[in-house]
């Protein structure tokens, strides 16, 4: 629990003052106090971040650039990627690699859009539909692509994947950002990614 501070004495001359981020905040959420700083400190608005899941269902990896999974966040609210896992149905003891990355868009491309409900919800404490969009199975690519990170994964195999605690792969407010994966030889894959908000 945050305490209540009142602005730091001693900081408000014409060199210190206030920091108002300008940020917007999340519904509910207000300005509760100070730092040592002057930084503005945040109450957690009227909602603790939960956890949902989106999945591609099966989906026929193209030697092309289009996504598994595309999330876009709203003008107000970010979200925070908790881990992602995919998995191959090949047969092919001496197929070539699959590359599984992940990846920034200025746009949204075109593919299947996800309506979320309670089969989304990956705990029982979710009482609320996220304010993030997904779209799965994307038939064409978002634009303005920048890989981030990438991993090689045998298509008889997959990977599952956890970000540590504190180091998420996150998104801040009206961002686009995909699973991808290629492949040399068809195949057909699954994506999950867990995500908090």
């Amino acid at each position: 629990m945050i305490k209540v501070m009142e602005p730091p004495k001693g900081l408000f001359s014409s060199k210190y003052k206030p920091i108002n981020s300008g940020r917007r905040l999340k519904p509910g959420q207000e300005v509760i106090g100070y730092d040592r700083f002057g930084q503005e400190i945040y109450s957690i608005g009227g909602r603790a971040e939960q956890l949902w899941v989106v999945t591609s269902g099966t989906y026929a990896v193209p030697t092309s650039v289009k996504g598994a999974i595309e999330l876009t966040t709203s003008s107000v609210i970010s979200n925070s990627w908790v881990g992602f896992d995919v998995s191959f149905d090949g047969v092919s003891p001496t197929a070539v690699p699959a590359t599984i990355s992940l990846c920034t868009l200025t746009a949204s491309g075109t593919g299947t859009t996800i309506t979320f409900a309670a089969a989304h919800r990956a705990n029982v404490s979710v009482q609320y539909n996220p304010v993030t969009t997904a779209k799965v199975n994307m038939t064409t690519a978002g634009t303005g692509e920048v890989v981030v990170c990438q991993w090689f994964c045998h298509p008889q195999a997959g990977m599952i994947y956890q970000f540590p605690l504190g180091r998420e792969f996150g998104m801040g407010p009206s961002m686009f950002k995909q699973i991808k994966i290629t492949a040399p030889a068809s195949v057909n894959a699954i994506a999950n990614l867990w995500f908090t908000e």
